[in-house]
């Protein structure tokens, strides 16, 4: 029967998945674009650009340069949940705005507050931001491995039935620590 069980240790050792301490899916910056049509007294003025993301302590900043300096110009922004603000300026005529509003899941905006250097407080806007990344921040996995654990177990005395049930917990990697079992 011992052979049967430490064959069994062995071979569940063999076969479990080894831990890394890499990240898998974690996105904390990202680019993308920034595109909208802002509408002022019936005219409507487009705006494109690229942009880069990064994620801060509960929002994502974003910096946008203009594709053309004719209507975007170039700004920066910060994403809270379903709402953003940017402002913006243009270099050849020193002209700036700032905006705010919801943005979807899917990033797609409503502007709904917007004002710039020329007076204008009414113009409104409808666009998208892609490449906005989830900021999501991979949990950290223990470097190790399973047979490693049982190793340790039975270096440190394990034998028998506690050790078959170390085997079983593939879930425990790395140095032995007989507190987890």
């Amino acid at each position: 029967m011992k052979k049967i069980i430490l064959g069994l240790v062995a071979a569940t050792a063999v076969v479990a998945p080894t831990a890394t301490a890499t990240a898998a899916n974690a996105a904390t910056t990202g680019s993308g674009t920034m595109n909208y049509v802002t509408t002022y007294q019936g005219v409507q003025y487009p705006h494109a650009s690229t942009t880069t993301y990064t994620c801060n302590d509960g929002s994502i900043g974003f910096t946008f340069v203009g594709e053309t300096d004719e209507n975007t110009g170039n700004g920066s922004g910060t994403i809270v949940g379903s709402t953003f603000e940017y402002t913006g300026h243009r270099v050849w005529d020193d002209y700036t705005y700032t905006g705010s509003g919801h943005i979807n899941p899917d990033g797609s905006f409503l502007i709904d507050a917007a004002h710039d250097s020329m007076g204008q407080v009414t113009a409104t806007a409808e666009g998208s931001l892609t490449g906005i990344p989830n900021c999501a921040v991979d949990a950290v996995v223990p470097v190790g491995n399973h047979g490693q654990f049982v190793s340790g177990a039975t270096h440190d005395g394990v034998k028998g039935k506690a050790l078959a049930d170390i085997a079983k917990r593939v879930e425990l990697v790395g140095p032995y620590n007989k507190n987890l079992v």
